[in-house]
């Protein structure tokens, strides 16, 4: 959990306030608008003792919660306020493991706190009980199979939002917490070791923005060549054969070049640069990135202030903003005429149709009788943006069409 917080913070589903308390070791009073699902009579009538203790505790602060606020219909509490962060503890339902009320739950909440989020730097944290989450960040005996989990991250991306850092609950930063079961039983359940999910908007951003280090290295090829210097995108050459399929290969698709004129030949070999100069393949291995598409990424959270010891004297990094992309599998059969079929011209198809596919492989192949079909697996997977289950199977038929409209006369979809 974020310390030293100096910016509107909506805690939600205080069972009894104790987070609040302890929270407010690390954020002044003004900032906190804490709420609790019951009422109030409901909740003293739970825990007495420990909520109006908790309760004299936080009006001492000037602190004064809110009850009856539901975190699935925010909207309708607070109208058109907006939070930069807003803080979910350990949430559940009543039901030892009931998966569906709890994934439930999480949907619901997301599909309404975004909206209550000032600006892509707001942030929503999750905490959940370890094992509870689904995500690659669990660890080992807790790790469990997906269907056995909230799912948080598919949750999460469904609306629109992203995973940007997960990490242990430390509650001895928060000794006066306690925990609660379900109607504030004093049954606390076990948070040590449970993690924290942050998540935040995922926006589609349309320029680049202004400190990017494409832009950073033709400023500074401008100056140093005393002329306005600017790139150009340049597609990908295909030139596969069938065979190059046997394994998933990466689509190639499009770099980012900047050709110079013969009279600057010779100013480049002072700084050993050539007269085609690929910048995302440099940008790339600079920055030890996976995947080059998070050059093109025009989300400036992908970029990082740091001073980098290299030729441009660059003074930011590229680094992935989504810690946890989410990857779909499709496939696609189809029959098709052996003398018109060029795979080239196929997979030319595939990666113009969209951006989000990013592996393919050829998993079956069929040729009997003079008949002859293939099947391939296309894997979807976002560098910097929410992706989820509906999204790719609206792009895949999208696919299809775009196949059946190309080369409706050489294959025939199955």
């Amino acid at each position: 959990m974020e310390i030293n917080i100096e910016k509107s913070v909506l805690l939600l589903g205080e069972a009894n306030f104790s987070f609040t308390i302890s929270l407010l070791n690390y954020c002044e009073p003004k900032f906190i608008t804490t709420t609790c699902f019951e009422s109030k009579d409901q909740l003293i009538k739970y825990n007495p003792e420990l909520v109006h203790r908790n309760l004299t505790k936080l009006s001492e602060q000037n602190v004064f919660p809110l009850f009856g606020i539901d975190a699935c219909s925010l909207e309708k509490h607070f109208g058109k306020k907006k939070f930069d962060r807003v803080i979910f503890m350990f949430p559940h339902v009543s039901g030892r493991s009931n998966l569906k009320k709890n994934r439930d739950l999480i949907d619901r909440f997301f599909f309404s706190c975004k909206n209550v989020l000032i600006d892509e730097n707001s942030a929503i944290f999750v905490s959940l009980a370890k094992g509870q989450g689904g995500t690659s960040f669990e660890t080992e005996p807790e790790k469990r199979l997906s269907k056995d989990t909230w799912t948080i991250n598919q949750l999460a991306q469904s609306n629109g939002l992203i995973l940007t850092d997960c990490y242990e609950f430390k509650a001895e930063k928060f000794p006066y917490y306690t925990s609660t079961g379900f109607r504030n039983q004093q049954k606390s359940f076990l948070t040590q070791s449970g993690l924290v999910h942050k998540f935040q908007l995922s926006l589609n951003f349309q320029t680049l923005n202004p400190d990017h280090p494409i832009k950073q290295i033709e400023k500074y090829l401008s100056i140093y060549l005393d002329e306005k210097i600017s790139g150009q995108f340049v597609e990908e050459r295909l030139n596969f054969k069938i065979e190059d399929f046997q394994d998933f290969i990466e689509i190639p698709r499009y770099k980012y070049e900047i050709k110079f004129s013969d009279i600057h030949k010779k100013m480049l070999e002072k700084v050993d640069i050539d007269v085609c100069f690929n910048v995302s393949e440099y940008l790339k291995n600079l920055f030890a990135l996976d995947d080059v598409r998070l050059v093109f990424s025009k989300d400036p959270r992908v970029l990082k202030c740091e001073e980098i010891n290299d030729l441009f004297k660059l003074k930011g990094r590229i680094v992935p903003f989504s810690i946890e992309t989410l990857k779909w599998n499709h496939d696609i059969s189809f029959w098709y005429d052996v003398k018109e079929f060029d795979i080239n011209i196929f997979l030319d198809t595939v990666r113009t149709c969209s951006n989000l596919i990013r592996f393919i492989k050829l998993v079956d192949s069929f040729n009997s009788s003079g008949k002859n079909a293939y099947c391939f697996r296309l894997i979807y997977e976002s560098c910097d943006e929410a992706l989820d289950w509906k999204s790719t199977t609206q792009i895949q038929q999208q696919l299809r069409e775009n196949l059946i409209s190309k080369l409706g006369n050489i294959i025939n979809l199955r």
